[in-house]
């Protein structure tokens, strides 16, 4: 099976500190094991998630500071709020969406922050609209969640930059 995220290769970035099976196994312990949706390595959808998707983003600071951000489709965003709140995909309300999707990154830039060595903290996720900030040094694995799509994206530079 081909990687399915990408780093840059620039000696001038700091060194990533976390590998594409570092991630893929945050991905399979939240939605195989936790939420019940397999999550299988994938190459990106053309497609994209859908103009519907919607994102979840996470920041660590201190000694190491991340970027951690769950684009997910609403359907499969339906599908994790189902399953986690245990309410019919018909009666789910927009909040419930937007808080599974905030839960989801939030579990996943915990473990990430764990895998960081050094004092870091994690910020409250803020979930909306997909949007790219081009960081240089970054790793991004993309997954189908039954045939839906699903993108971790990882940015991460040490504490010392600016």
């Amino acid at each position: 099976m081909a990687p399915s995220a990408t780093k840059p290769n620039d000696d001038s970035q700091v060194n990533m500190p976390i590998e594409t099976a570092d991630v893929d196994q945050m991905v399979e312990d939240l939605f195989s094991i936790m939420l019940g949706i397999p999550a299988l390595q994938s190459p990106p959808s053309a497609d994209g998630p859908g103009e519907d998707a919607l994102q979840a983003t996470v920041r660590i600071s201190g000694q190491w500071n991340a970027e951690v951000k769950v684009v997910a489709s609403m359907t499969l965003i339906e599908r994790i709020a189902s399953t986690m709140f245990s309410i019919d995909l018909n009666e789910l309300e927009e909040e419930e969406k937007v808080d599974a999707l905030g839960e989801a990154v939030n579990v996943i830039g915990g473990n990430v922050k764990g895998v960081l060595n050094g004092d870091c903290n994690l910020s409250l996720p803020c979930v909306g609209k997909p949007f790219d900030n081009e960081c240089p040094n970054r790793l991004i694995a993309s997954y189908d969640c039954e045939r839906e799509p699903l993108i971790i994206e990882l940015s991460v530079w040490d504490g010392q930059q600016t």
